[in-house]
């Protein structure tokens, strides 16, 4: 990986839930068929609301000085996944959660748009950034599936899971094709014993800097944590050039726009307060309206950067599970409580276990991996120039413009780790 980290800009993250055993789309929802509407119009604000409040309780306690990488489109496209086999209260509680409406079609109808957008967008076209996801479900040749699973699903594969080894292979080799070779030996073999479903989305992104940093300009800094203390010397890259960026108030923190080239995809970075350095209180601030109406009043100004490289990977097991109970998904992972009866209804199903690994890497070429009126951008005096030196804990997000959704979330705390 070490060897990679000039030439490999990427950001990857896979999340899978196995579950136990305990035609056409109108027909797939027959609770659906009546006051459908048939407009394109999409509202996916409820993903990055899902994704933010499940980032908050997934990211670390400040004593912990540990890092969180995750992807919030992954974890709400494969809990989407879910969703078109649920019935009952495990439906209306995906339904709820992830912001989709009380309705299987609209829901099938916003998470495909979203899915779709998102590929539009990470084409890879004239050379921008490439960003590619992969849903797909397996199910045990067991099962008896209703005829409408391969309709709602995009790739069924049937295999066995009585040879877990089989199938542990299959799925990994699927999941390292879809991120690169990024993520390999996902699952182990005990992942998968009594499992007879597995729902997993994939995702990989790699793009370029519009403007990169010279690696010439690359130096050895210190780090400090948010009580000010030195943690570690890292290589901290610098750039001076004209970016976008704003002082915050309702955040708590100064953001800045790194923008990937020819894309609407950019990294922002959440460099919280002086007067408050720890990241946990910008956490508590950031929600998609106080995130948008900080990059509505952001400024291009001269700007001088100081950015650390890092390099993480994150595994998330039973944190995840709690998570998303703490959300108000709990049924799914209920043996007696789960309904998946819309994928079959000869055996009852429930989800007991859930993973989620993220990757990025950032370095100098780029990555592979409150009211309106209380944000204040101050203005530029000709000639001057802002430093923002990020030497301390931060907050960043790999950001779509055109869908408004967060892609990636994390938490740096110490680089080095």
């Amino acid at each position: 990986m070490a060897q990679q980290i000039v030439t490999w800009r990427h950001l990857v993250a896979v999340v899978f839930f196995a579950s136990a055993a305990a035609g056409q789309f109108l027909s797939c929802f027959p609770d659906s068929a009546q006051d459908v509407s048939q407009s394109n119009s999409f509202d996916f604000t409820g993903v990055d609301e899902f994704g933010l409040k499940l980032f908050r309780e997934l990211v670390p306690p400040s004593s912990s000085g540990s890092n969180l990488l995750m992807s919030p489109y992954s974890i709400w496209s494969a809990l989407g996944l879910a969703l078109m086999g649920a019935q009952g209260n495990t439906k209306l509680q995906l339904e709820k959660v992830l912001k989709l409406p009380n309705n299987k079609l609209q829901a099938f109808r916003t998470k495909y748009a979203m899915d779709f957008m998102m590929r539009v967008s990470g084409s890879g076209a004239s050379g921008g950034p490439e960003l590619r996801a992969m849903d797909r479900a397996y199910f045990d040749k067991g099962l008896s599936l209703r005829p409408c699973v391969s309709n709602v699903i995009q790739s069924v594969e049937i295999v066995d899971f009585g040879d877990t080894a089989k199938a542990t292979a299959k799925i990994n080799d699927d999941v390292s094709q879809a991120t690169g070779g990024q993520i390999k030996d996902f699952l182990s073999p005990a992942a998968l014993v009594n499992a007879v479903f597995v729902l997993i989305n994939a995702i990989y992104f790699k793009g370029t800097w519009e403007t990169k940093f010279n690696a010439q300009d690359t130096t050895k800094q210190v780090f400090y944590n948010a009580l000010g203390e030195r943690a570690a010397t890292v290589d901290m890259m610098t750039l001076t050039g004209q970016f976008k960026i704003v002082n915050s108030p309702p955040l708590g923190a100064t953001m800045l726009e790194l923008p990937y080239d020819k894309s609407n995809i950019t990294m922002l970075v959440l460099l919280p307060d002086s007067k408050n350095p720890s990241v946990d209180g910008v956490l508590q601030n950031l929600t998609p309206y106080t995130l948008r109406e900080a990059m509505r009043a952001s400024q291009k100004l001269s700007v001088k950067i100081m950015l650390p490289k890092f390099d993480l990977t994150t595994e998330i097991q039973n944190e995840l599970v709690l998570a998303l109970g703490n959300l108000g998904i709990t049924d799914m992972f209920n043996p007696v409580r789960a309904n998946f009866s819309d994928f079959t209804s000869e055996t009852p199903l429930f989800a007991d276990t859930a993973v989620h690994q993220a990757k990025v890497a950032v370095d100098e070429e780029g990555t592979v991996a409150a009211a309106a009126t209380a944000i204040i951008g101050t203005r530029s005096r000709p000639g001057r120039v802002f430093d923002f030196i990020v030497n301390r804990p931060f907050i960043f997000l790999i950001y779509e413009h055109n869908v408004r959704a967060i892609i990636f979330a994390g938490v740096i705390r110490n680089p080095s780790k």
